[in-house]
């Protein structure tokens, strides 16, 4: 082998390694939480879903793991969450509920509070986040995916 393919190869190798290392540990962090196809279409003008007519309405959807949390953050924006919560998924009590007088999440096994807004948490033992839905909002349409 040449020089100039000697470093070509330990350049490309060592390359190779960093990306593979990068990589390892990245797992999915709502790994105890299934991965339950989720496609979608609600009208929030559905008497169904009147709460979600006013910015700062929410509303349970059955979907997911556990159902979904749909909250409407502005008059085009909205934003869904699993109700299986990360915090010790195992356990069959792990659900989140919507406090309607702070208008939080709360998981009612460990009590770990959520933002509705994006789902981070504001207070108790957990550390991740609700496990976000993708929703794009035509106008008419709710549209909530995975």
């Amino acid at each position: 082998m040449r020089k100039d393919s000697k470093s070509a190869f330990l350049k490309s190798a060592i390359l190779f390694l960093a990306i593979s290392v990068s990589s390892c540990g990245g797992g999915n962090p709502y790994e105890g939480i299934p991965n339950v196809a989720v496609d979608l279409y609600i009208y929030p003008t559905d008497p169904l879903y009147q709460p979600l007519q006013v910015v700062g309405g929410w509303a349970y959807v059955i979907g997911g793991s556990k159902g979904i949390i749909v909250y409407r953050n502005s008059f085009e924006e909205f934003s869904a969450y699993e109700r299986h919560t990360p915090y010790d998924p195992e356990k069959n009590c792990s659900l989140a509920y919507v406090d309607s007088f702070e208008l939080v999440a709360v998981d009612s096994c460990s009590k770990t509070r959520y933002v509705l807004t994006d789902g981070s948490v504001l207070s108790g033992p957990g550390s991740l986040p609700l496990k976000p839905y993708f929703t794009t909002f035509d106008g008419d349409a709710l549209h909530i995916t995975n």
